[in-house]
């Protein structure tokens, strides 16, 4: 595993939700911020 490149998630009470997907050659952390962006 990449440092860094690990999963992440996010838990809320809402009921609603976004999947964020990277490209083919992308991993996690190439989305890590606009995942966080999301969550907040």
């Amino acid at each position: 595993m990449i440092p860094g490149a690990e999963e992440w998630s996010h838990t809320s009470s809402s009921s609603a939700g976004v999947l964020v997907v990277h490209g083919f050659t992308g991993n996690p952390s190439s989305m890590r911020e606009l995942a966080q962006a999301f969550a907040d």
